[in-house]
């Protein structure tokens, strides 16, 4: 049995984006003090049952030190117990220290990060009005070539749903090839976009299938045994437009992994 938890470290955030879900009325801190009071509360569950710990945000490494701190004390007062760690970030506070520190800590890495410059900017905007593209792909390759089970993470606006085949192409281009994909859980889509949504589906499994034949690694998130993850904050309405989408993935990949042909 594996008990999972997330420690939430501050409801602040260094970007705005425009897609944010988080409405948070009042500005929340996690300090020293709640931070083992949490830990405690979290390790007297089960005595050898291992443990899932998530930090999330906000932005989490706004609490850098805190979270240095968690695992000092989890080494500290609770040895013996397995525990995995787990952190969401968009990658623009990481150095080079806490990424060793992720590294030896066995950290899984979420990386939130649209794809090519154009449709990242589009919608993630720093508070401060500064660019830090480039700086984040600099750390998601660091990411990468410290070797961290890591994932790229797209959410897909209706601003962005014509670059997503392109976007995936780019990443997987950028040698990173760990991809997930969500949508703006506030997404509404005209017609006109839901055919392009569909168009985009299309080209990326077929992209999708051409490397596989060409052992060339990649995966995404909702076609390696999440099919339907896109979909869950959606009405029931939805799947119904993207059924067929879907329904073609689904074949596609049967079909290649049988060596078989299959024309759509």
């Amino acid at each position: 049995m594996v008990y999972s938890f997330t420690v939430y470290m501050t409801t602040a955030c260094n970007f705005k984006c425009s897609y944010c879900y988080e409405n948070y009325k009042n500005n929340c801190q996690l300090n020293e003090e709640s931070l083992k009071e949490t830990l405690d509360f979290i390790f007297s569950y089960g005595e050898n049952e291992k443990i899932s710990l998530d930090f999330l945000g906000g932005e989490p490494l706004l609490k850098k030190e805190l979270i240095y701190q968690s695992i000092d004390y989890i080494k500290t007062y609770y040895p013996n117990r397995l525990v995995e760690y787990h952190i969401t970030t968009n990658g623009s506070l990481l150095d080079d220290n806490f990424v060793r520190f992720m590294r030896d800590n066995k950290f899984h890495v979420r990386l939130s990060f649209d794809g090519n410059k154009l449709s990242h900017e589009l919608n993630r905007i720093s508070l401060d009005g500064e660019s830090y593209y480039e700086k984040i792909i600099e750390n998601i390759h660091k990411v990468k070539n410290n070797r961290l089970s890591y994932e790229v993470r797209m959410t897909i606006a209706h601003n962005t749903i014509p670059y997503m085949y392109e976007n995936v192409r780019y990443l997987h281009e950028q040698g990173l090839s760990n991809i997930g994909m969500i949508m703006d859980v506030r997404l509404s889509l005209s017609e006109d976009l839901k055919r392009e949504f569909k168009t985009q589906i299309e080209r990326i499994v077929d992209y999708y299938i051409q490397e596989y034949d060409r052992n060339s690694k990649l995966t995404i998130d909702q076609f390696d045994g999440k099919l339907l993850f896109f979909l869950c904050d959606l009405v029931v309405a939805w799947f119904l437009v993207f059924l067929p989408a879907i329904h073609m993935l689904i074949l596609k990949w049967l079909m290649a992994r049988s060596t078989m042909v299959l024309i759509l």
